[in-house]
């Protein structure tokens, strides 16, 4: 007896058996279906791809003069939405922003922990800033993000 495996002879095969008689294991409309599907994804990823990229392109809206953003900001107040403020002042030069002034106003509306304050992960700082004089910029802390964060601090500098 040979060590090596044994297999039956063509002869033994059957008529119409084999891998290149023809038989097909699965109708060809499972292929078809397949195909379709294969096709309607990657048409739906080149529209998702295009999506992003429209989105990427768009122009941000101008921030608005700085003196109109000095004569708002008395009406700017706590726990006005973000929506609302920025109706008053127009869109952030910078959202997300942090600087040393903005660590040290966080310390100081921390208050050593003795305010109730938003979960820190969830805080936000967005600041409007004079393009023709960066030290002069209007602050704002939100404690979520989103069109209806509210205000929990506001702050300004240089006027």
């Amino acid at each position: 007896m040979s060590s090596l495996p044994q297999y039956p002879s063509d002869q033994a095969r059957p008529e119409g058996a084999g891998p290149n008689t023809g038989q097909r294991r699965r109708p060809i409309f499972v292929d078809l279906a397949w195909l379709v599907g294969i096709v309607a994804l990657l048409w739906w990823l080149k529209w998702a791809c295009d999506l992003i990229q429209q989105s990427r392109t768009a122009t941000p809206p101008q921030p608005f003069d700085f003196r109109i953003i000095e004569e708002n900001f008395p009406d700017v107040g706590l726990f006005r939405t973000r929506e609302e403020i920025e109706a008053l002042l127009g869109p952030p030069t910078k959202y997300n922003a942090w600087s040393p002034e903005l660590a040290q106003a966080m310390i100081d509306f921390e208050n050593e922990g003795r305010n109730p304050v938003p979960d820190p992960s969830s805080r936000t700082w967005h600041k409007w800033s004079d393009p023709a004089d960066q030290r002069r910029w209007v602050a704002v802390l939100y404690g979520s993000s989103g069109k209806s964060a509210m205000a929990f601090w506001v702050i300004k500098h240089g006027f």
